[in-house]
């Protein structure tokens, strides 16, 4: 009888072990159903406003089961939301802020959030910080290791940030072989199309080819923002090559383009490789320059461009940092002795 009173105890403890972990296994999939719809609506350019606030129910739901790695992807995809409606700031904060917390919490995931960061100074070009990344980047000529997925290709922009272009190519064909190998569709669209890139800055003819390979998977599962990320890349390659590259779905070209164009506008040095001291601005920036210069105010600047008074902030933010001065003044000079205004 005790023998049979012991075995019930241990049968008991066993079904609530297991009641337990289907219940942590059914929260996880609660919370990755989230994730994993926003991800899928965001890539889609889906309703901005939906997606976000998909996104910020998979994070709460994240954090209420304690997954802090699914917190990061949660966060990742909400900077990237942050990113196209042109908030890098905010993109920025939500990162760093994060990262502090993993800091003592999740610090395995350090290596990841600094890679994520550099991608966002990568569109805000700063030099400083790229390059501290990339001092702790992953060497892909000692060895490839296929975790390092998203390091490497953060890498590749780096690289062709810098204008090394053998460099990119090269660790460009091991990410399209592991991409194809081990059938990772995001990764080989996202690969071909920086390979088609990094193909006509080496004056090789194949970036015809690649680039229509690319624009055509990615249509195909209608991905519009691994395309419209990138717009500041490919776009002048399109349109030297317009004519060439056939599009079959014209609602999906349309969204490609509107969005792209914003985004080229928004972040025109995006991995562009500039000479030393040259500052890129983009048109709207300009814009709001010459109107800061004629005296106009804030509210006024953004009633006649029709921009919101918080994007017209930032683009003044980005021109001060660019410029290197802390003022409107300061900015407006500094402007006109580089023939800018």
């Amino acid at each position: 009888q005790h023998l049979v009173e012991s075995d019930a105890a241990v049968m008991n403890s066993c079904e609530e072990e297991i009641q337990k972990l289907e219940s942590q296994i059914q929260d996880t999939s609660v919370n990755l159903d989230a994730i994993m719809s926003a991800d899928s609506d965001a890539q889609k350019g889906q309703d901005d406003y939906e997606v976000m606030a998909l996104i910020q129910k998979g994070r709460m739901q994240a954090e209420s089961g304690g997954k802090i790695e699914q917190v990061f992807v949660a966060n990742g995809l909400l900077c990237w939301m942050y990113l196209i409606r042109q908030d890098l700031e905010e993109a920025l904060h939500v990162m760093q802020t994060f990262r502090e917390r993993c800091k003592k919490e999740a610090p395995k995931l350090i290596a990841n959030i600094d890679t994520f960061l550099c991608r966002l100074h990568l569109y805000r070009g700063d030099t400083a910080e790229i390059l501290a990344w990339l001092e702790s980047a992953p060497d892909e000529n000692r060895e490839f290791y296929i975790l390092e997925r998203f390091r490497y290709v953060t890498k590749v922009r780096v690289y062709l940030q810098q204008g090394k272009y053998e460099a990119a190519y090269n660790l460009l064909q091991q990410l399209l072989y592991y991409a194809k190998e081990m059938e990772r569709t995001y990764i080989r669209i996202e690969s071909t199309l920086l390979l088609a890139v990094t193909c006509y800055k080496m004056d090789r003819k194949e970036w015809k080819n690649l680039l229509q390979e690319a624009v055509s998977e990615a249509e195909s599962y209608h991905f519009v923002r691994i395309l419209t990320k990138e717009a500041g890349l490919w776009l002048p390659l399109l349109k030297k090559n317009r004519e060439e590259i056939h599009w079959t779905d014209p609602h999906f070209h349309r969204q490609v383009l509107e969005e792209g164009k914003r985004m080229a506008q928004m972040y025109p040095g995006y991995l562009r490789t500039k000479a030393e001291g040259e500052v890129t601005l983009s048109d709207t920036a300009r814009k709001i320059l010459r109107m800061q210069a004629e005296g106009d105010s804030m509210n006024k600047i953004a009633g006649q461009l029709g921009l919101a008074e918080v994007t017209v902030k930032y683009h003044c933010r980005e021109t001060y940092r660019k410029l290197g001065v802390n003022g409107k003044a300061a900015a407006v000079n500094e402007a006109r002795k580089r023939k800018l205004i």
